[in-house]
């Protein structure tokens, strides 16, 4: 009997616990000249472990996800052939030659962000939720975040993107790898076609 009710409460997580939401608006009026970007940490500042699921027995803490967020946009936004993305060992060569630190960048404006690291756009965003959280053997993941990349000179928004999702039985960073590469995908579909 007890297995039955185990299998029953599988069921009806995996039914209705589990979705991805995904936008993408590329402006119509976008600056066409953004070739490189730099994807600073999304804001994750908001994000607190305290919030944790009433039924819970326990979750991962949410810090450092805006930084496990903008790596993964960053590969996803390159692997479309969207933009040449500054990352990885390029981008701490670019933060220490001026003396910046890769983590508060997004406390920036993003011209002058993108002044500083020498690029075209940063994109720049905010963690909503990214959270782990466990009942018996029963896993959730729930990611939210908004991201908009910003050209360097006006500050003018060439795309906003927001994205949301959560899985049964699943965990937080592939859900997040997952939702940055439909972003990515959306945003190919409607960018202008390169000269």
């Amino acid at each position: 009997m007890r297995i039955l009710a185990l299998l029953a409460l599988i069921g009806v997580c995996a039914v209705t616990g589990c979705g991805m939401t995904t936008t993408a608006t590329y402006q119509v009026d976008a600056p066409a000249n953004v070739k490189t970007v730099a994807v600073l940490v999304l804001d994750d500042s908001k994000l607190s472990d305290a919030g944790s699921d009433y039924f819970a027995f326990g979750y991962t803490p949410e810090s450092n996800s805006g930084l496990v967020v903008a790596k993964f946009l960053g590969q996803s936004l390159e692997s479309q052939g969207l933009y040449d993305v500054i990352r990885g060992t390029e981008l701490s060569r670019r933060c220490m030659e001026k003396n910046l630190k890769y983590r508060k960048l997004h406390r920036m404006p993003p011209t002058e962000a993108a002044r500083l690291l020498g690029v075209d756009g940063v994109v720049t965003g905010e963690m909503l939720k990214y959270r782990q959280s466990w009942f018996l053997f029963i896993s959730r993941a729930k990611v939210a975040f908004n991201a908009q990349c910003h050209e360097a000179t006006s500050g003018k928004p060439v795309w906003t993107a927001t994205a949301e999702g959560s899985r049964v039985l699943g965990i937080e960073s592939d859900l997040a790898l997952e939702l940055c590469q439909e972003i990515s995908r959306k945003i190919a579909r409607q960018a202008p076609p390169k000269p």
